[in-house]
């Protein structure tokens, strides 16, 4: 990259109102090929003919390495053609290296082979694959412990097949932590690093992709290779846009010196050599100004001049302040046009440092979940049974996941399936993924965890809180289950209490659930603590969406469970809500129901606990109302939101509802998505009543059978891949709620 104008800025003078968070730095990577890139054959050619990088080798955040060759037949005709590009991007802060390889051969007969990285013609037989190779280097804080993630999506289109590997060698050392073979599926892995005294720590990353098409049709092929950083618990620095893309780009990275937390920011496309104002805020906000193309998205706290180079970029470096300081900021720049008569905004970037655990994960023999409820939580009707085998060493008491006996036996379902079995089952297999090759035979490393249930049937929260016998038979659980650990010289933890309730309290109205719900982790955490366990014991629940079938309209609950969430973060945990599982009856589920629902209890145990993380499901976080539009933006785990019309039938309007205190509110006239994390709900009329929600999943007919095709409902998700054990994709879905438009 050329040289940029350089503004050290103190984050701290800019910020004086703007702090109430805290993190540990994502550093700084750069990206280096190792191998020619691009080294591919020409068939109009004796000798073969290879393309290069030119310029800079080193690739940053807004600067990829990319190159792309055609093969041509003897008349300059393209036969063949195959394509890399790398680069650096900046996801919430965390640095993400990206390796995009594709590919296609057509219908000739003498180019049914295209290989990425080999030096031999295609039509060769036996053409060799010599994978690319790129160094990425990670400059971060000496002793800095960051976890390297690894995500791998490959497929073929037509009648082909592919064949190669993907690899990733953490340290450059010669061992090989991520080994992918290119077969269309999706491999998934992780690697704790810790950063040595030097501050630096390279990755070797080599692919290296053949594909052979099987037919005279034509055949393609895509590999995504991600490999991606973030810090391991204790401080986390958050970098996310925001706000449309209609003028010049900012992006923004964070890491640490030796005593502090810096932020750079980074200007693209704005008019060159302008004088240009960055703009600190504390919070987001949409203010039209006139003559401008987009609006102001931070209230202003300070702005400070600045000067765009010759091709309109910029570089600011702002000190943040010391390591275990915390932040909340909004940024933009504007640029003046026309002599200074008018601006052009960016779009803007939120910065936050702030605590992403308070307790280390400490690894443990037996890792117990205890799991509490209502019939939903034993499996209630849950036919027929699917786990009826333990492939992994999860454990149950002898007696079953209800029982309380003195011996331990491997975790199977045998009268109903309970969520027990798909819970464990699938946190055993995303520990395995993060710290092993998934195709490993024998893994040297395991998470087991011992399940047992002491919920009870149609019972409120005033029958199963602390004082109650439930609770009771859920702390001697743990008592026993501790003795056996120490009998057997094995270290224990409880890692959460796992919740399925809220249809009795709905039954009951009550409408303080979500303090019962805080109530009821702080109880079980300060007992077990009280009796020597250190780590904490978060709660794992999720939203009521049943109460159609219940011949309820609606129900507060579900709004109680997500407020009780965002109240009491990293303790009370919405997993998800219930809507797209499948029922038996309308308020039970299938046993392939319970299966699902305990996967995503799972993934997000796998969060939250395995990884010393947080969780948030998907859900709104600003809702807009200008006119007759409204724009919801959303808190997104897996970007790009999108509208799934297959996995649940449409209700009308995707889900969503408008309604407020007038006798004929303004009917939805269109849903649509405007960006990766943000709705637009346009009415047909301006509102004009006091009191106006939007609602989503929320309303629905009294009596109608619960779940994706009738029930309440909706059709937004995300796209999340974590891979299911059992077929069923786990998308997050969007949560219920009814959000009052102030």
């Amino acid at each position: 990259m050329p040289p940029f104008p350089t503004g050290t800025v103190p984050l701290r003078s800019l910020v004086l109102a703007i702090c109430g968070l805290a993190a540990t730095g994502t550093g700084q990577v750069s990206l280096i090929p190792l191998t020619k890139m691009g080294v591919f054959a020409r068939l109009d050619t004796a000798q073969p003919t290879y393309v290069v990088l030119s310029g800079s080798p080193t690739a940053t955040a807004a600067d990829p390495l990319a190159v792309a060759v055609d093969e041509l037949d003897a008349t300059k005709a393209p036969i063949a053609h195959a394509r890399t590009k790398v680069s650096l991007r900046v996801i919430e802060g965390l640095p993400i290296a990206r390796v995009f390889e594709s590919g296609f051969v057509t219908t000739l007969t003498n180019a049914r082979s295209r290989a990425v990285g080999t030096a031999a013609p295609p039509a060769t037989s036996g053409a060799q694959i010599v994978p690319h190779s790129w160094l990425l280097r990670y400059t971060g804080t000496p002793g800095q412990r960051v976890r390297v993630q690894f995500r791998l999506r490959s497929s073929v289109a037509g009648s082909a097949t592919i064949s190669g590997v993907a690899k990733v060698d953490v340290g450059n050392d010669n061992s090989v932590e991520f080994n992918a073979p290119l077969d269309g599926s999706r491999y998934m892995g992780n690697h704790t690093l810790a950063i040595g005294s030097s501050g630096v720590a390279d990755m070797r990353i080599e692919t290296g992709v053949l594909l052979t098409s099987t037919s005279a049709s034509p055949a393609g092929y895509n590999l995504v290779l991600d490999v991606a950083y973030e810090p391991l618990r204790g401080m986390l620095a958050s970098v996310s846009p925001y706000g449309p893309l209609c003028g010049p780009e900012v992006f923004g990275v964070s890491w640490e010196s030796t005593t502090n937390r810096w932020l750079r920011l980074l200007l693209e496309g704005a008019p060159a050599n302008t004088p240009t104002t960055l703009i600190a805020g504390v919070q987001r906000i949409q203010l039209p100004l006139p003559g401008v193309t987009c609006e102001l998205l931070t209230q202003p706290v300070v702005m400070v001049p600045m000067l765009t180079n010759s091709v309109g970029r910029l570089i600011s470096d702002l000190d943040s302040g010391p390591l275990n300081g915390s932040i909340d900021a909004r940024f933009q720049f504007a640029s003046w046009l026309d002599q200074g008569r008018s601006l052009a905004l960016s779009r803007a970037i939120g910065y936050r440092v702030f605590e992403a655990s308070d307790a280390p994960f400490t690894p443990c023999d037996v890792n117990h979940i205890l799991v509490t409820g209502q019939s939903l939580a034993m499996g209630g009707l849950g036919s027929p049974v699917q786990s009826k085998t333990q492939p992994y060493g999860n454990l149950m008491f002898s007696g079953g996941v209800r029982s309380l006996t003195g011996r331990l036996s491997p975790l199977v379902e045998s009268f109903w399936e309970t969520p027990s079995s798909g819970m464990a089952n699938t946190a055993s297999r995303l520990f395995l993924d993060h710290v092993n090759d998934v195709r490993a035979p024998r893994p040297t490393k395991a998470h087991d965890a011992l399940v047992s249930v002491h919920a009870q049937p149609g019972h409120p929260y005033s029958l199963l809180r602390k004082g109650t016998q439930p609770f009771q038979d859920g702390i001697n659980q743990f008592r026993v289950a501790r003795h056996l650990a120490d009998q057997n010289n094995q270290s224990y933890a409880v890692r959460c209490v796992a919740v399925v309730h809220g249809e009795e309290d709905h039954a009951r109205y009550n409408g303080t659930y979500g303090d019962d719900l805080i109530e009821w982790q702080r109880d079980y955490e300060s007992e077990i603590q009280s009796l020597g366990q250190t780590e904490p014991v978060p709660l794992l629940h999720s939203q009521l969406s049943s109460h159609s079938s219940l011949q309820s309209p609606w129900s507060f609950i579900p709004d109680e469970q997500l407020r009780a969430s965002v109240s009491f973060p990293r303790r009370v945990v919405l997993v998800c809500p219930k809507y797209t599982f499948d029922y038996l009856d309308g308020v039970h589920l299938t046993g392939t129901g319970y299966r699902h629902m305990g996967e995503y209890y799972g993934k997000v145990y796998n969060h939250v606990v395995l990884e010393g993380g947080t969780w948030e499901p998907l859900r709104p976080v600003t809702v807009r109302l200008e006119g007759a539009q409204i724009t919801v933006r959303f808190h997104v785990p897996e970007p790009p939101l999108v509208l799934d019309t297959t996995s649940v039938v449409d209700p009308g309007n995707f889900g969503f509802e408008y309604t407020d205190s007038s006798p004929t509110p303004p009917r939805i006239r269109k849903v649509s998505l405007v960006d990766e994390d943000t709705i637009r709900i346009e009415l047909d009329a301006a509102p004009t009543a006091a009191a106006k929600f939007v609602r989503y999943a929320y309303t629905g007919k009294p009596g109608a059978f619960s779940g994706p095709k009738t029930g309440v409902r909706g059709n937004l998700r995300d796209s999340d891949d974590t891979p299911s054990l059992y077929a069923s994709p786990l998308h997050n879905w969007c949560v219920q709620f009814s959000w009052r438009i102030r």
